[in-house]
C-alpha cells in the first residue's frame, strides 16, 4: 500500500511539472479547452496564469497529501522489514512501534535468517505466492 502512496506522490510532481512547462500532456481537456476558446485566445499570457493557478493547485494537493502520509513515512524501513525481513538492515530499523513483540534476540535471529539460504529461499517463495 505505501507503494501506492508513493507512487501517486510522484504523480503529482508530474502533474505539477506538467503545468508548469505548458505542454498539458496529463489534461488534454484543459488544453483542448484553453485552444478553442476565444476568451484566451488573443492573450498566451492569460494561458501562462492559468497553468500556474492550476500548478499552485496540484503543489498544495502534493504538500496536504505528504504532511497526511509523513508517519509512513518514518516507518517506510520498518514497514518494507515486514515484506522483506531478508533485505532489511537491523539499525535501520523503528521497532519502537513494534512493543507488542518480543524483540530481544530479533537482531540475531534476523542475522540467522539472512544468512540461510534455505530461510531466504522458502520465504522468497512464500512472497512470490501470496504477491499473485
Amino acid at each position: 500500500m505505501f507503494c501506492d502512496i508513493k507512487t501517486f506522490e510522484r504523480k503529482l510532481q508530474v502533474f505539477e511539472r506538467d503545468l508548469e512547462s505548458g505542454q498539458l500532456k496529463y489534461f488534454p481537456n484543459l488544453k483542448m479547452h484553453l485552444e478553442n476558446s476565444t476568451t484566451f485566445a488573443d492573450n498566451p499570457l492569460s494561458h501562462q496564469e492559468i497553468y500556474k493557478e492550476f500548478s499552485s493547485i496540484v503543489a498544495a494537493a502534493k504538500v496536504n497529501f505528504s504532511n497526511r502520509f509523513l508517519q509512513f513515512r518514518k516507518m517506510e524501513t520498518t514497514l518494507c522489514f515486514l515484506t522483506s525481513p531478508d533485505k532489511a538492515k537491523f539499525e535501520e530499523l523503528n521497532i519502537s512501534c513494534l512493543h507488542w513483540l518480543n524483540l530481544e534476540n530479533l537482531e540475531m535471529e534476523l542475522l540467522e535468517f539472512q544468512e540461510s539460504s534455505m530461510w531466504k529461499n522458502k520465504f522468497c517463495d512464500l512472497r512470490e505466492t501470496l504477491e499473485k
